[in-house]
């Protein structure tokens, strides 16, 4: 794979390497129907898009109406 392709699919491990969440709050979020993986064999592989998409419906934090600039 070129050095600048980007991954379809990530394991769980991956995901809670790019994340920073714990592989506990990934399965929780996958039982619960947040973000959507796949098996292939005994492997869970959660997509790249689905990744982002499940990142992407987080909700933001709004900035404080006071905040010093």
């Amino acid at each position: 794979m070129p050095a600048d392709a980007s991954p379809l699919a990530f394991t769980i491990a991956e995901v809670v390497l790019k994340t920073r969440l714990g592989e506990r709050t990934i399965y929780r979020h996958i039982n619960e129907g947040r973000l959507v993986a796949r098996k292939f064999g005994t492997r869970t592989l959660i997509l790249a898009d689905d990744l982002q998409a499940f990142l992407q419906s987080m909700p933001c934090i709004p900035a404080k109406k006071d905040a010093a600039a």
